[in-house]
């Protein structure tokens, strides 16, 4: 998988400088940020521009710099410069051999990682260190969903002068909101997507395993260099509904199936976008064709619906009435949510969010529309972007059945 970096230095400095001028406002002299990987803890990959490997990473952000602390041998940089660079003298952080923003002025190893029983001390304690030593006074929690309990234990402990305070919402508002560089890496990884889906015909045959698709959709992936990717399918006559253990599932399709798929990937620069479809092997069932066509209608109307300023709650409420008054259960999960570093993140279209929605946020919408007691249903998704004028289509894959023809494998 790929593992580029962005080079656009302004961007990062207006990052950062939007940042500062929040926490100066909430007088927060320092954010501390974990990250465990590349799907749903962004936050420090938002400052840093450094994607998280297989061990996790912590860092403090603060307008003095950042700081950064993960597994690595105590006492040296936590990525060396390469040794050509060693040899002239330049000693600028590296991470996987990517020079890093100079920003960065601190890169700490620790020999610690989450299965070992000793990192509730010497992790935290790293940490500890550099805040006594950059002498801050209040910090920002960001992502209380993801910072493990032992920081938070060790610093309440061990460092009662210290005050913490929940900053998830500051990063949130600056994240969810895309700059228009950042919205050229949506563009970039909605074509990704689309050029999945035109491909999808291609690998589905009857006489294979959902296994086999989905190990072949992953390498198309693969080849567009995807830094991470989740895709899922499942089969089904009248009612796909894709499965997230596709790799597992050995069922073949057959020649009166449909499959319903789901493609997640971000980008070589890390972008996450999604796209979900129903692909018929025969000539589709009317029920399900007609389903699949309210679907659409349904995303449309949500579309309608999602203006900045609008609130989330008030969209939520009018989604699931619409989806009953159509004879399908209310929504119970989310039928809208942000994405970027993060494959979910703010905002979420659900009945806890009174916040306004906001322009230039990239977001997915996806019904979903099951009835169990007709046997038909499918799940549809797009990708927008919220304008000044309301939410914009940014995919292009035909939004209805996509039927595969030449579909017989030998077997």
């Amino acid at each position: 998988m790929s593992n580029r970096t962005i080079s656009d230095e302004k961007e990062m400095r207006r990052r950062w400088d939007a940042l500062i001028a929040d926490m100066d406002r909430e007088n927060i002299d320092g954010l501390f940020m974990y990250s465990t990987d590349r799907i749903y803890s962004a936050y420090l990959r938002y400052v840093t521009d450094c994607p998280t490997s297989l061990y996790p990473l912590s860092g403090l952000f603060s307008k003095q710099g950042i700081s950064i602390v993960g597994h690595g041998v105590k006492g040296l940089p936590l990525y060396p410069p390469p040794v050509e660079k060693q040899e002239k003298g330049q000693y600028q952080y590296y991470a996987g051999g990517i020079r890093q923003h100079d920003f960065i002025k601190d890169m700490i190893g620790v020999p610690a990682c989450p299965t070992t029983n000793y990192v509730p001390e010497m992790w935290p304690e790293t940490i500890a260190e550099l805040i006594r030593k950059y002498g801050y006074r209040r910090i920002g929690l960001v992502g209380l969903s993801i910072i493990p309990v032992a920081f938070v234990n060790y610093f309440s402990t061990h460092m009662p002068e210290l005050e913490l305070v929940n900053a998830t919402e500051l990063v949130d508002n600056r994240k969810s909101m895309k700059s228009s560089y950042e919205i050229g890496l949506a563009e970039e990884c909605v074509w990704i997507i689309d050029e999945l889906m035109a491909a999808a015909p291609s690998v589905m045959k009857v006489g294979q395993s959902v296994r086999e698709v989905g190990r072949k959709l992953r390498s198309l992936a693969d080849g567009f260099d995807c830094m991470d990717l989740n895709i899922m399918l499942g089969k089904h006559p009248t009612m796909p509904m894709f499965n997230e253990w596709a790799f597992t599932d050995e069922e073949i399709i057959q020649s009166d199936d449909c499959v319903e798929l789901m493609v997640e990937v971000s980008s070589n620069i890390g972008f996450w976008g999604e796209c979900a479809r129903v692909y018929s092997m025969g000539e589709p069932p009317e029920e399900l064709a007609r389903t699949v066509a309210l679907a659409f209608e349904t995303q449309d109307y949500l579309a309608n619906l999602i203006v900045p300023g609008a609130v989330p709650s008030e969209i939520f409420e009018k989604y699931s009435a619409r989806l009953v008054e159509n004879g399908f259960p209310p929504e119970k999960r989310f039928c809208c949510h942000g994405q970027g570093y993060d494959v979910v993140e703010t905002p979420f279209i659900r009945p806890e969010n009174h916040t306004p929605l906001k322009e230039n946020a990239f977001i997915a919408i996806h019904p979903s529309m099951y009835d169990p007691t007709r046997r038909t249903g499918c799940f549809v998704c797009d990708n927008y972007l919220i304008t000044k004028d309301g939410a914009k289509l940014m995919n292009k894959t035909p939004r209805n059945v996509i039927r595969v023809y030449n579909t017989s494998v030998s077997l």
